[in-house]
């Protein structure tokens, strides 16, 4: 659970004032995509740990492996969050909706 925030502004008085805030951040409706989302969570075969985003064997060597396959890092603040091609395909750690390949190959339904 986080604190409260260090940002100080006026108070919300108003249920109104969240729905904007919120409604502010949307997408045009040109820009809406149809997709499902959902969790794939990795884990090691030899003791049944979740796979962790670091180390030798995990989510980060993972994604920087299949590079050599053409794929291209999608890098987040030093980390790489996802991996995209040239046809706009994308592997992410959430589904991207814009192509027809399956979830367990890692594209988007």
């Amino acid at each position: 659970m986080s604190g409260p925030s260090s940002v100080q502004g006026p108070p919300i008085t108003d249920k109104r004032q969240l729905v904007e805030y919120h409604a502010s951040g949307n997408k045009p409706p040109s820009a809406w995509r149809v997709g499902t989302e959902h969790e794939k969570f990795v884990f090691r075969h030899s003791d049944l740990k979740r796979v962790p985003y670091d180390g030798p064997d995990g989510i980060r060597a993972l994604l920087e492996g299949m590079t050599r396959f053409g794929w291209k890092p999608v890098i987040e603040k030093g980390n790489i969050i996802a991996l995209s091609n040239d046809s706009q395909c994308s592997i992410t750690l959430e589904p991207c909706g814009r192509c027809a390949k399956s979830a367990t190959s890692w594209g988007s339904a």
